[in-house]
């Protein structure tokens, strides 16, 4: 039986696997290639050419037997270790847990690791998945963990109302579900005001029917940006699940050397009470220094730019390039102590300088210098309120 020691209880976790990440990917393909051959090349083929056939028999593929399911989940250990480096810091004392999409047991063995005293259960819609989480599970020696091969739309046949008091889905409910649909927009508030939600929201009832009044849903599924995040949040607020922003955090890791992050979503039935704007400006600003005076990019160019109230409108300038959908605006703006230089995009740009109030002049020459980078791109157009910049922007 698996033992924890002073060691970190994630690491000691992997080096029980001997899981080690990838650095980068021809080190992936050698590995695999290396010790599995044949598996290695069918694997390698399914996975280079994307199709419906092709991602219905990835699965069935790596998961031919455990050690190679095991090599090819070195694409995303380093993933998996940071993520069970959160949960085991996170001081959860679950008694019953649900892993849904638990694929080949890596996560739920680890539940079963950390909580020993608790009731582990995965379940996946792929009878090979089931199959080699079972064999996992039997080689660490866990007994406190079960798995169950089913469609988890069809759970509630088996399982009542409260069931578990930490249910977890990674990155699954985009099979689900498919992937959240993030449009063009200007203005994620208004984005989220307005975005009506698709019905498959309904799917997220059931965690919330499984869930204890005192339980926890952990999710870590695909949202790479601020309006899926938000989309995700006003999905889990129509069934009565809350996010706990303060207890959600980003972790940082790479696949196969690429750098990534991903956000982990704390949802429980208690409503705390914060919108999802506020929240999603709490995550994302949690480490961003807030500066008086001076530059942000990406995400945080945009909050901080929503976070600046009161401010009033100048003037802006309208890039429309040629045969592209693609338009971005620079504008100014002010508060009572600053001057505002933004930039938007519709297709995800984002800049803002934070000047101080007397460099005015600075602002209108830091426009002219981001226009004249773009003049023989685009059609530009001028606009002094936000009722010509609507007309312009048809």
């Amino acid at each position: 039986m698996l033992t924890q020691t002073t060691v970190g209880q994630a690491a000691e976790y992997f080096q029980l696997l001997s899981l080690e990440a990838s650095c980068d990917q021809q080190e992936f393909w050698d590995y695999l290639i290396l010790h599995h051959d044949e598996k290695a090349y069918e694997f390698q083929e399914l996975v280079s050419t994307v199709s419906k056939e092709n991602q219905r028999i990835v699965y069935p593929t790596k998961n031919q037997d455990l050690q190679f399911s095991l090599d090819v989940a070195k694409m995303l250990a380093d993933f998996y270790l940071h993520y069970c480096t959160w949960v085991s810091e996170a001081s959860y004392h679950p008694k019953r847990i649900l892993d849904i999409g638990c694929d080949n047991g890596i996560l739920t063995c680890f539940y079963a690791f950390l909580y020993p005293e608790a009731e582990v259960v995965g379940i996946d819609k792929t009878k090979d998945g089931i199959r080699i989480a079972s064999e996992l599970a039997t080689r660490l020696g866990l007994t406190n963990i079960t798995f169950q091969q089913m469609d988890y739309r069809n759970i509630r046949r088996l399982y009542p109302s409260d069931s578990f008091d930490m249910i977890t889905s990674v990155r699954v409910f985009h099979e689900i579900i498919g992937t959240l649909p993030v449009p063009l927009y200007w203005s994620l508030e208004e984005f989220l005001r307005t975005s009506p939600l698709s019905s498959d929201y309904r799917y997220l009832e059931i965690i919330e029917e499984l869930l204890t009044e005192d339980g926890v849903y952990l999710s870590t599924e695909r949202l790479e940006s601020p309006a899926a995040l938000g989309l995700w949040s006003n999905m889990l607020e129509a069934v009565d699940l809350s996010i706990d922003w303060e207890s959600s955090s980003f972790i940082e890791f790479h696949e196969t050397g690429v750098r990534q992050k991903a956000p982990i979503v704390v949802a429980t039935q208690s409503n705390r009470g914060k919108p999802t704007m506020e929240g999603i400006t709490q995550l994302y600003l949690r480490n961003v220094e807030n500066k008086a005076i001076g530059s942000f990019s990406s995400v945080a160019a945009e909050l901080m730019f929503h976070q600046q109230e009161p401010k009033q409108f100048q003037t802006g300038r309208l890039l429309k390039f040629h045969d592209h959908w693609y338009q971005i605006r620079y504008e100014i703006w002010s508060t009572d102590t600053a001057i505002l230089v933004y930039g938007c995009g519709n297709m995800g740009y984002r800049k803002l300088e934070i000047l101080p109030l007397a460099e005015t002049e600075k602002a209108y020459l830091i426009v002219e210098e981001l226009f004249g980078q773009y003049s023989e791109q685009a059609a530009v157009g001028s606009y002094t309120s936000l009722e010509e910049r609507e007309e312009l922007s048809d």
